[in-house]
């Protein structure tokens, strides 16, 4: 699921488990055994939205549709309203601008979920140069 340093990527476990992941890291290393019993049955996921070219990040369209929806938990702007955002090769750290988390009973429902949120939500980018869209 991720490092423990990483941002979004442990989230979604203690979504679908009620295991405190970084308490389980801490106790790991302060070398005690960790706890793991579940709690919950239910299903996590991610889904990171990636800017489709280059220039400036403006926002996220759609974003208070998907906020609105039942199954996500939660959504992680991943860069700055005004950050310039470059594809890889050049950089591998800008493209993902956001990153939504849902849960649900079922796991279908979680990829429908990510799946129309991605749909729903897209990334704004301007000019690099920081003029008005559709350049």
């Amino acid at each position: 699921m991720g490092i423990p340093g990483s941002a979004t990527a442990p989230r979604p476990r203690p979504l679908a488990t009620a295991i405190d992941f970084h308490a389980t890291c801490v106790r790991a290393a302060c070398g005690l055994p960790p706890r793991v019993a579940t709690a919950n049955s239910l299903y996590a996921g991610v889904r990171f939205l990636l800017a489709d070219r280059e220039g400036r990040f403006l926002g996220l369209d759609g974003l208070a549709e998907v906020v609105r929806m039942g199954a996500v938990e939660h959504v992680f702007m991943e860069v700055t309203v005004g950050a310039t955002l470059r594809l890889p090769p050049e950089d591998y750290d800008t493209q993902r601008v956001a990153a939504v988390v849902a849960r649900a009973p079922e796991h279908a429902a979680v990829l429908e979920t990510l799946d129309a949120a991605a749909r729903r939500c897209r990334p704004r980018i301007g000019r690099p140069d920081g003029g008005a869209t559709g350049w």
